[in-house]
This record gives structure tokens, C-alpha cells and sequence, in this order.
């Protein structure tokens, strides 16, 4: 039987696995599922979440060394929950060392559209439109291990390790049924199906702009699934807790491998975000909230928002 490959964005990475949502700040990176596209899941949703450094301690204690961090990622199609945690074994969060990271999320996604199909002859011959639909989740694990280096007003952090992403069709129907030009009926097929393991890798760079401003660069790409992300960030200090800047997204997975894109460089396959994010600051934690639109593969423009909470002890 012949299927219709069904096309549409939802959540990711995230993911790549989470992969791009969050505060900004300095050293501390930490992956989200971001809010994936779906079947493309913003996560890799990632997503990816920043925390800011804490050059003393003012109360004189050993320095934190552990950082966890929960948020949300949701458009009008798709939401994402995700959490995690990294572990400076051998150093505070904020210096130069190794670093391991768990983090896992959840979410649902929809997708609906319109495909063409080419009938049969004996079926009337000719071209027909099909309307159909879908509903899925997804949820990711990721185990990493990395080193953070501080290089003067650059941050960076390299991981790499194991991740897991599961795709699942919840609810998959089409409006009619269609006899291809062999007789043969075509089917639905989603695009992103079941579980995969596969390596991933990611690379997060900070880079202090003077006192007053900030940028950061966050890459990730997963085998699981084909997923990956980039998110560009770029912010000023309005006070010295509270940040406001602007972001740029991509999520990819499967639908578009990262060779292809690398071909030929079409935007449009991929999940795009740009919005705002204001982020407020305090001694060993912070909260942030970003919003915008998302434009997905032959979707139109969606309302996204993500709101991500990061504690350090």
C-alpha cells in the first residue's frame, strides 16, 4: 500500500531533545527539549537554558555546584514540559571543569494540512485533495557529559553523550480514501514514529558585550531522530538583575535531515521562532519568560511562549 508521507511541526528539540528555549546568561548552559517541532518535535523544543554566573559568594560558603532547571515550551499546535539538572563533580557551576547533565521531557503535538494525490483512472482519473490530521507526544532523556572553559568575556561548553526520543501517534485520520494510479489505496503514514536512541552533541557559547550587554550561540544535534537546533540570543543588562534582548530559532529533525539542509538551505522545511525574552536574576537562581512567533513547514504564523525557572545550591 502506498502511504501519504504526513508533514507538519509540533515539538521537537527541543529537543535536540530540548533544545532551544530559556533564560539567558551567562556560563551555565543547560539543555531543554525544546519546544520541538512537531512531528519535528521545540525540543529539540529543544531547548536549550543559560544560567548566569555567580563571580563570589558573598556569604562566604562553598561555591554552588549544582544547577537544576524546569520550564514549559507551547504554540497553539503543541506543548512541552521538561527538566534537568547539572552536576560540576569537581569545581563550582560557574569554573572551568567537567560537567554532567540529565534532563528529560514530555508533550503532545497536532499537525493538519492538505496533500494532493494523483487517482487512478478507474477512480475518475486526475488530481484530489485530501484534508488530514494527527495528534502525538513525545518525550526524551539525555545523559551527557561536558567541560566548560572560561576564556576571559567567552564562556563555552562542549557535552556529548546518549539520547533517547519517542515519537508516538496518538490519533492519525485523513478525510477520504484515495486509489492511487496502480488501484492501490494510499494510506497515511506519519513522519516520525516509535523510539530511537542515537549519540548527541551540543556547544554553548556566552559572550559578555561589556557590562551591559550579553549574547549567547547554542548548537545541538541528536542521531536520535535526525534533531537538531540553534538559537541566537542577543540581550542588554536594563538593570543589573534584569535582561531584555531578542532570540532567533531553528528546529529540525527527520522530515529535513541536517545534510539536506546543509544542501540546499531551505528555511521553509524548518521550524523558525524569533521573539523577545526578559529574564530576572537573584543570587543563585533566576526566572525567565520569552514569546513570539513560530512558522512551521506549511503552517502559518503561531503565537510560542516558554517560561523556565533554574535554581543553583
Amino acid at each position: 500500500m502506498r502511504r501519504h508521507r504526513l508533514r507538519g511541526c509540533g515539538l521537537a528539540s527541543a529537543i535536540a531533545a530540548a533544545s532551544v528555549v530559556a533564560p539567558a546568561v551567562t556560563p551555565s548552559s543547560v539543555d531543554r527539549a525544546w519546544g520541538q517541532p512537531a512531528p519535528q518535535p521545540a525540543p529539540s523544543w529543544a531547548a536549550t537554558v543559560i544560567a548566569a554566573p555567580a563571580e563570589s559568594d558573598p556569604s562566604g560558603l562553598a561555591p554552588f555546584w549544582r544547577e537544576v532547571w524546569t520550564g514549559a515550551d507551547a504554540t497553539s499546535r503543541n506543548w512541552l514540559l521538561y527538566s534537568g539538572v547539572t552536576i560540576a563533580p569537581w569545581s563550582g557551576i560557574h569554573d572551568t571543569g567537567w560537567r554532567l547533565r540529565f534532563a528529560a521531557g514530555y508533550g503532545q503535538y497536532r499537525t493538519d494540512g492538505t496533500a494532493r494525490h494523483l487517482v487512478a483512472a478507474g477512480a475518475g482519473g486526475g488530481t484530489v485533495d485530501v484534508a488530514y490530521r494527527s495528534r502525538g507526544q513525545i518525550a526524551y532523556g539525555d545523559v551527557l557529559v561536558g567541560y566548560l572553559w572560561r576564556l576571559g568575556a567567552l564562556t563555552a561548553k562542549a557535552f556529548v553523550g546518549a539520547s533517547i526520543i519517542d515519537h508516538r501517534t496518538l490519533v492519525a485520520e485523513q478525510s477520504a480514501t484515495v486509489l492511487g494510479p496502480n488501484g492501490i489505496p494510499f494510506g497515511l503514514e506519519v513522519a516520525l514514529e516509535g523510539g530511537e536512541v542515537g549519540l548527541k552533541t551540543a556547544l554553548e557559547l556566552w559572550l559578555n558585550l561589556g557590562s551591559n550587554a550579553w549574547s549567547s550561540l547554542d548548537l545541538n544535534w541528536t542521531s536520535a531522530h535526525e534533531t537538531y537546533s540553534a538559537r541566537l540570543r542577543a540581550a542588554w543588562r536594563a538593570w543589573p538583575t534584569v535582561s531584555l534582548g531578542v532570540e532567533g530559532i531553528l528546529n529540525g529533525n527527520g522530515q529535513q535531515t541536517l545534510g539536506r539542509f546543509a544542501s540546499d538551505l531551505e528555511l521553509g522545511q524548518l521550524e523558525r521562532r524569533a521573539g523577545l525574552f526578559l529574564r530576572y536574576e537573584w543570587f543563585g537562581g533566576e526566572v525567565s519568560l520569552a514569546g513570539g512567533l513560530s512558522v512551521s513547514p506549511g503552517d502559518s504564523a503561531r503565537p510560542y511562549a516558554t517560561l523556565n525557572w533554574i535554581t543553583q545550591f
